[in-house]
């Protein structure tokens, strides 16, 4: 009874506050991100307490602003960054199971199999979309 009352009771709380923090749409571009950027800089510095986290936080920042320039989608980067170290660990494990013929129980199992073949034909689809324009041409 209480989980139903609590939830009422966030319902009624979020409209309220919906309607307030909707004018955080109306405060202009100029005004916003220099507070954005300060909010960003005191968080990565908040972490370890060093002026390196901020400089990484503008670097990424940058090299987010040109992927989006070049036409990169900066989420690829952002993936990379969050499953980069669970893919190494992984795969760290895995060899730790199977020794040095790891690379083959991805081809043995129909799971990893099946994955492997999404992600080839994944990584193929534009490269074949390109060809097939090139060709109706």
């Amino acid at each position: 009874m209480a989980l139903f009352i609590s939830q009422i009771f966030m319902l009624i709380m979020a409209s309220l506050t919906g309607l307030f923090y909707s004018n955080i749409l109306v405060i202009p571009t100029n005004v916003l991100v220099p507070v954005i950027t300060i909010f960003c800089m005191v968080g990565s510095f908040s972490v370890r307490n060093a002026m390196f986290d901020v400089y990484i936080m503008f670097a990424f920042g940058i090299l987010g602003w040109i992927m989006r320039k070049n036409g990169y989608p900066p989420v690829a980067i952002v993936l990379g960054i969050i499953l980069g170290p669970i893919a190494d660990a992984e795969l760290i494990r895995t060899y730790m199971l199977f020794g040095n013929k790891f690379y083959l129980e991805f081809f043995k199992r129909p799971i990893s199999l099946a994955l492997l073949i999404i992600i080839f034909v994944s990584a193929l689809i534009p490269y074949l979309r390109t060809m097939l324009i090139k060709q109706k041409k």
